[in-house]
């Protein structure tokens, strides 16, 4: 088998991984506080083995912090972030769980609790509920929580991390973490929509699968070298 193969099959196993993250960022231009992933390409020499004199491999994913754009939905359980940081939830084994999306409501228990089902936690530790005679709440910018009578309640605990692991896009389990509340502003009855682009991810697309297309060709020019080489080698034999 021919040596220039090789960057031509490991770049078309990336273009593919690409080409699925692609994809991913372009189902959720609509979901609320999703952050975009960019997969890198990184062309790496190989003094040795099969893999001829270079091959390409993905480099590790990096989210794109960029904030989407908040839009006012009048929703009192919503809530957008004005800087950097993330909401903070409780997964379901009590781990603790980054989002940026503050679309939330309030449960049967009278929790504040994300889509999941996963409750929004406080500062200083805590959850953000209701008394019972409590239907509302209002939030200051700096993210203290007021009843309706004026009581407060807490303060939103919003976290940054440099290490991310994104779950579904929306949630993410953090590495290191620090505090950032007081940094950051808490906008009520608004969300933050996901700032995937969707005319860029179209052309990323468009780009990627012209990419995939242009080295599968390589191989099969390859391919079909090798196999001309072969029929000569055994004819001149």
């Amino acid at each position: 088998m021919s040596r220039d193969i090789y960057p031509a099959l490991t770049g078309a196993a990336a273009v593919w991984e690409q080409l699925n993250q692609v994809s991913q960022n372009l189902a959720n231009v609509n979901t609320t506080g999703y952050k975009a992933l960019r997969v890198p390409f990184e062309n790496h020499m190989a003094n040795e083995g099969i893999l001829g004199d270079s091959y390409v491999k993905l480099g590790e994913e990096e989210l794109d912090h960029t904030t989407g754009s908040i839009v006012s939905d009048g929703v009192d359980t919503h809530f957008a972030l004005k800087g950097k940081g993330f909401f903070v939830v409780e997964g379901a084994d009590g781990e603790t769980l980054l989002m940026r999306s503050g679309a939330f409501q309030f449960d049967a228990e009278r929790n504040l609790v994300n889509h999941m089902g996963e409750r929004v936690i406080q500062s200083g530790g805590g959850y953000i509920q209701l008394d019972q005679d409590q239907t509302t709440i209002q939030v200051a910018d700096d993210g203290t929580i007021f009843s309706q009578d004026g009581d407060e309640l807490g303060q939103f605990m919003i976290l940054d991390s440099d290490d991310l692991t994104p779950l579904n896009g929306t949630r993410f389990r953090p590495g290191d973490m620090v505090e950032v509340t007081g940094q950051t502003g808490v906008i009520q009855g608004s969300i933050e929509l996901s700032n995937a682009d969707p005319f860029r991810e179209m052309t990323s697309m468009i780009q990627t699968t012209r990419l995939f297309e242009t080295l599968q060709k390589a191989m099969h020019s390859s391919s079909e070298l090798d196999t001309k080489l072969n029929q000569m080698t055994r004819r001149s034999s």
